[in-house]
């Protein structure tokens, strides 16, 4: 992977304003309250032998992650505001690392300053909304894009320790990350695979040194409960903002009928990965391949795992990036109107991400309207079929590592 390209950077007082906005929106998050202190909340209960996967624990909120999480963050639990702040920071750090992960993939060199300026405005306005959503929520999300990046760029460059024990942490967290060891097998990383098959074991049995083995034993009993993706209830799952659309009980015919177009969408998706991959066990010598497929996992990540919220949706920007990207550069090439109709199309659909579908712009009804029906969910499915066309393989000449 090269290094970051030097001609797609910000000059330093654009990093200074963008830093401080960041810092009074996450000072702001933190004073308030999120997501995060459902963590603490399960960090504080783990010290004291109970259930942290109790439903209403919180402020009738669920803890969705690995006991490991809530022991790590048990010697902090009473740091209240505080803690919160200071995870938005790093969570700051994540993201600014994956963005200069996912910009390495790319040759800049050819774009004027005006198309570096446009593709930077349009990804950051699709892609804000959801920013700021992780920020309110305190959430996770920024750290586990950033880990699927890192572990890969780790893997890649001969640190296949060092990246397998990011790619655990991750998977023990949060399950999100665990499509990755797919893709390593494909790409023949099986001494990686290996090695995050060992840490994640580890990490399973870790607080056990910590809470005792039948504690543990129990807690991972109840958190595999919640997460299963083939139960039922998550498999009909509809709470969240993916694609599905019954209840969480299957009780109808209509319903169970639902039930069996979700799980075959969710099926198609992950067997399309195969459609953005190049031969089997080899590296790809293509890098902008390689970054449409690893684009392509993280898009679908919403989409087939059970329990995603507006926030997930973070996922789609290494998507938007590469689109943005193509769409340039085909331009450049020689326009036509196939292109023009493309990226029309693709400005339309992207609009579903922008915050312009805010319920402060377009009224509570219409947001209401809007996410009953799970447009976020179908823009996502729609974004699939334009990382189909978009192939690199379009793009002359080829970019190579």
């Amino acid at each position: 992977m090269k290094k970051l390209d030097p001609n797609f950077t910000l000059n330093k007082w654009s990093i200074v304003l963008i830093g401080l906005i960041y810092l009074l929106l996450s000072a702001n998050s933190a004073w308030l309250g999120g997501d995060f202190d459902v963590c603490l909340d399960a960090a504080a209960r783990i010290t004291k032998g109970q259930n942290i996967y109790q439903f209403g624990n919180y402020n009738g909120l669920q803890y969705y992650y690995s006991p490991f999480f809530a022991t790590i963050l048990s010697p902090i639990s009473e740091g209240g505001r505080a803690i919160g702040f200071i995870w938005l920071l790093l969570s700051g750090a994540f993201f600014w690392r994956t963005t200069q992960l996912i910009i390495s993939y790319f040759d800049f060199s050819q774009f004027t300053k005006r198309q570096k300026l446009l593709l930077l405005i349009l990804v950051l306005f699709f892609i804000i909304a959801f920013i700021l959503y992780n920020i309110s929520m305190i959430q996770i999300t920024m750290f586990l894009l950033w880990a699927i990046f890192e572990s890969i760029h780790q893997i890649k460059n001969d640190r296949p320790i060092r990246g397998s024990l990011i790619l655990s942490i991750a998977i023990n967290i949060k399950l999100l990350p665990l499509v990755i060891i797919p893709y390593l097998i494909y790409r023949m990383k099986l001494r990686a695979v290996l090695w995050v098959l060992l840490f994640s074991g580890i990490l399973l049995v870790l607080p056990a040194l910590f809470i005792g083995v039948e504690y543990n034993q129990y807690l991972l009993h109840e958190w595999w409960d919640i997460i299963n993706p083939i139960s039922s209830t998550n498999m009909a799952d509809t709470q969240m903002n993916n694609f599905s659309d019954v209840h969480n009980e299957v009780a109808t015919s209509k319903e169970y009928t639902l039930l069996l177009i979700t799980t075959g969408i969710r099926l198609f998706l992950v067997l399309f990965t195969l459609f953005f991959l190049s031969k089997p066990f080899k590296t790809n010598g293509n890098h902008l391949n390689e970054i449409r497929a690893l684009a392509y996992i993280c898009l679908i990540v919403p989409l087939i795992f059970p329990h995603q919220q507006k926030y997930a949706f973070l996922m789609i920007y290494p998507m938007l990036i590469y689109l943005g990207y193509y769409c340039i550069v085909k331009w450049n090439q020689g326009n036509s109107p196939q292109l023009f109709i493309f990226i029309l199309a693709l400005l339309i659909v992207s609009m579903a991400f922008s915050p312009i579908i805010g319920a402060s712009l377009i009224g509570w009804e219409l947001y209401e309207w809007i996410h009953a029906h799970n447009i976020l969910g179908l823009a996502s499915l729609l974004l699939v079929i334009f990382a189909a066309i978009a192939s690199p393989e379009k793009l002359k000449p080829p970019n190579r590592v």
